[in-house]
């Protein structure tokens, strides 16, 4: 395996353990996001990964109290969300979304998109504090 390989692979591991340990993603939700195959997602785990306290839907990690009691509500997990943001589901843009929305982030048309998809007005679902 050449060093350019080595370290690909190495940054797959990071990126799919941090999907699992921080995101509580499945391996299906972590194989569609960074678009690769639930059995390499389950090498690239092996042995590197704490039993997650796993909550399908939006855990408290977004700074929008509002849009995570949506998303709860409506039994919508992040990477469905990102799907109904218009990202492929074979894209590493459903990780970089969930990102966006945890750093406060976003781009004026995800925000639009996000309005559409919640139906809440801007000052209601951007609220920071409940």
């Amino acid at each position: 395996m050449s060093a350019r390989t080595h370290k690909i692979s190495d940054w797959k591991k990071e990126q799919a353990v941090k999907l699992r340990n921080e995101d509580n993603l499945t391996y299906k939700e972590i194989s569609d996001a960074m678009g690769i195959s639930k059995q390499y997602v389950a090498l690239l785990l092996k042995e590197n990964v704490k039993t997650p306290n796993f909550k399908r839907w939006a855990d408290d990690s977004t700074p929008y109290p509002v849009l995570t009691k949506w998303m709860n509500d409506n039994q919508m997990s992040k990477q469905q969300l990102a799907l109904k943001l218009g990202y492929s589901p074979n894209s590493n843009s459903q990780y970089i979304i969930y990102r966006r929305i945890k750093s406060g982030r976003m781009t004026k048309d995800e925000i639009d998109k996000l309005l559409e998809i919640t139906g809440l007005p801007y000052d209601v679902l951007f609220r920071r504090e409940t």
